[in-house]
């Protein structure tokens, strides 16, 4: 589907969007692109009479230009995720000074929260926290965006 960086985090960044917006992107746009492409590629070869020479001259420049076009990548600026611990400090509690602990604060350090689960819970505050565990949740039920979480710590 997509080179570089884009194909491998894609799926990551899909994650983060609601259902609508995750639907929406794969079959309003991703899908009438990829038809089109397939259908666009089909007629020049046929207007064109390309032979297998000719297909792969036009594939080589078609690589060329998308490679080109990638370069525009470099002009995107995206806004950095508040991530609780790593990009933006717990506000209003106490860090722990630890770089293995770094999203531990004084409202989950006894928690004994998992450091390599990743299902990421949103706050009132606009910081996104690793779980609902280092937002200082003592129980929470669901997964995803179906979880209500129970006796939060962070500031609202």
């Amino acid at each position: 589907m997509c080179k570089g960086g884009a194909g491998h985090f894609l799926e990551k960044y899909l994650q983060q969007l609601t259902p609508f917006c995750h639907l929406l992107f794969t079959g309003v746009i991703l899908l009438p692109i990829t038809i089109l492409g397939m259908f666009l590629g089909g007629y020049l070869i046929k207007k064109f009479k390309l032979h297998i020479t000719g297909m792969a001259k036009f594939a080589c420049i078609s690589f060329i230009v998308a490679y080109l076009l990638n370069l525009l990548y470099f002009m995107c600026n995206c806004e950095v995720l508040k991530l609780a611990g790593l990009t933006v400090p717990y506000s209003g509690f106490k860090q722990l000074s630890s770089p293995k602990n770094s999203f531990m604060a004084s409202c989950n350090a006894d928690c004994s929260c998992k450091v390599d689960q990743w299902d990421p819970v949103c706050g009132d505050n606009g910081i996104t926290y690793m779980t609902a565990c280092f937002a200082g949740c003592k129980s929470s039920t669901g997964m995803g965006k179906n979880m209500v979480k129970i006796n939060d710590c962070v500031d609202n």
